[in-house]
């Protein structure tokens, strides 16, 4: 079987690659991004990042929950290595993870389609993974997870039908069966970057 490949990463102020696993709410990201996570525990070179969110804490993701105004601060001082609005929420990744990008690390985040030429125009190489689902899945499981009400559950689905008309990823990872299958491909892609 002929070695499939991925895109070259551009030229950038750190040798690692910043893996922006993208998509649409409801895509399946944090399970697909998980189970990679324990596929992947013993592989040296990779960085699963824990994002810092303006949100009350919630079983459905691991993440650091922050009040707004905390999250300001931090922000002006620096202390995220990237940072962005999306859904009415501020996200943000450690500036500590710059040290695992010098070193050549992968580091696999949770990110936003809106933020990768922003990480991008930092000079930060980003290898931009969309996880999708068909429409009826995404709908479904924004409403499964029980974070949103039914006004904020229709301001992500138009949210990401207006990002399915103007994004591009540099690699699609269907999500519509299990997740163990999108998780396999996940792991694939971040192997081949972590090895770089």
């Amino acid at each position: 079987m002929e070695a499939e490949s991925f895109p070259a990463p551009p030229a950038a102020r750190f040798p690692g690659t910043l893996i922006a696993v993208v998509g649409p709410s409801g895509a399946g990201k944090d399970t697909v991004i998980r189970l990679a996570r324990d596929e992947l525990a013993v592989v040296p070179g990779i960085v699963f990042a824990t994002r810092i969110i303006t949100r009350p804490p919630h079983p459905s993701e691991a993440y650091e929950a922050i009040g707004a105004e905390a999250f300001a601060v931090r922000e002006a001082a620096g202390d995220f290595l990237i940072s962005w609005r999306a859904n009415g929420l501020a996200y943000g990744l450690p500036a500590a993870l710059a040290q695992d990008l010098a070193q050549g690390f992968a580091v696999v985040a949770n990110f936003s389609r809106g933020a990768v030429n922003a990480a991008r125009n930092k000079a930060i190489r980003v290898l931009a993974v969309e996880i999708t689902a068909d429409a009826r899945l995404l709908a479904e499981r924004i409403d499964a997870r029980g974070r949103e009400d039914a006004a904020m559950c229709e301001d992500r689905l138009a949210r990401n039908a207006a990002y399915a008309e103007s994004f591009r990823a540099d690699i699609v990872i269907a999500n519509n069966g299990v997740p163990e299958i999108a998780a396999s491909r996940l792991s694939e892609v971040i192997r081949i970057y972590a090895l770089q």
